[in-house]
């Protein structure tokens, strides 16, 4: 079997003339884009994929994504035949839809809350959480119009967890801020990278951040203590910015310092191109591993994650996979305010 193949209704489909699969920490559904032309080498028979079908994306025979056709488009000329189909992992319903229960939950774990959530979509829940993130949730409801995937984000962050996906297209809740591996790859300039570009930007970061207090007065807040400020001491010109924390926080010093680190991360990105799609273990590339990039020419000896990964097949070039990274503490999740869950 080629490296690449679609499993739609008991049919193994390969010889895809170009391919993209996406992941990223900012989307809780990979997908995925395929394009064929011209001939198909299991039958000369007409090829049916519809919307709606089940089906698993296959990387040398094992899962990579399993979900749901989301568009098929067949196109036909006088010279030859073409078909594209997109979908994604069963998870893009959470994204998708809303919650459909209306009664709060009171002291549930977010485990028992995401079970509750996703059983309608025939989705299963992997929980990877323990300490206080694991205890009982004292107060939880949706708000209006809240579609699945933002509820359980929003409990997720607060909970000090985040949302990813299994290649079986199970929800997955895991706690810290990426995944740990043993040794960390290294990816060095002109042996394992195509192309590199660092892009920093100053346009969401600011010399002075305060977090206050929702509802009150700054002026008021700040007499009190009611009131954070942290430093980014990159940003030299005068830059204030004033963020509402979305429920009283007992340690405001703690989220204000997450404000300034999470904007320092987001504030520089690098993407690499690579050859192929897996590491020099044979692995696939996933969001949340952290690397170690090696490139004299742009400054760089750090450890980086990966926020997100384009996975790429063209019949010219071959595979290639565009590693979005950024510092590790991007993906840290917001700190807890300790009475977030209270009615």
């Amino acid at each position: 079997m080629p490296d690449l193949a679609l499993e739609v209704a008991g049919q193994v489909f390969s010889g895809w003339t170009s391919a993209r699969v996406t992941e990223s920490v900012d989307a809780l559904a990979p997908a995925f884009e395929l394009t064929y032309a011209d001939r198909w080498s299991q039958s000369a028979e007409r090829v049916r994929i519809r919307p709606g079908q089940a089906c698993r994306l296959l990387w040398r025979e094992a899962p990579m994504l399993t979900g749901w056709i989301d568009s098929a488009t067949a196109t036909e000329t006088a010279s030859e035949r073409a078909l594209s189909v997109s979908g994604r992992a069963k998870t893009g319903d959470l994204v998708d839809c809303s919650v459909e229960l209306s009664e709060p939950w009171v002291d549930r774990t977010i485990e028992e809350i995401a079970r509750d959530v996703v059983g309608v979509f025939g989705i299963g829940v992997r929980c990877f959480v323990f300490g206080d993130a694991a205890s009982p949730i004292p107060f939880a409801a949706p708000e209006l119009g809240e579609t699945c995937a933002e509820l359980l984000g929003r409990l997720a962050r607060l909970r000090g967890c985040w949302l990813s996906t299994s290649s079986t297209g199970d929800l997955e809740i895991v706690q810290g801020g990426w995944r740990a591996g043993g040794d960390v790859p290294v990816l060095r300039r002109g042996r394992d990278i195509l192309s590199a570009t660092l892009t920093e930007s100053h346009e969401a970061r600011f010399n002075r951040l305060t977090v206050a207090t929702q509802g009150g007065s700054l002026e008021i807040d700040a007499i009190s203590g009611l009131t954070a400020t942290a430093r980014d001491p990159a940003v030299t010109r005068h830059r204030p910015l004033v963020v509402v924390a979305d429920a009283a926080c007992v340690d405001l010093d703690r989220r204000a310092q997450w404000e300034i680190n999470a904007r320092m991360g987001k504030g520089t990105r690098l993407s690499l191109t690579l050859p192929g799609w897996t590491s020099a273990r044979d692995a696939l590339w996933h969001p949340g591993q952290v690397v170690r990039v090696v490139d004299d020419w742009l400054g760089l000896d750090h450890e980086l994650a990966i926020v997100s990964v384009q996975r790429s097949l063209d019949l010219n070039a071959g595979t290639t996979a565009q590693l979005e990274l950024a510092d590790p503490r991007v993906l840290l999740p917001e700190p807890i305010p300790d009475d977030a869950f209270e009615a």
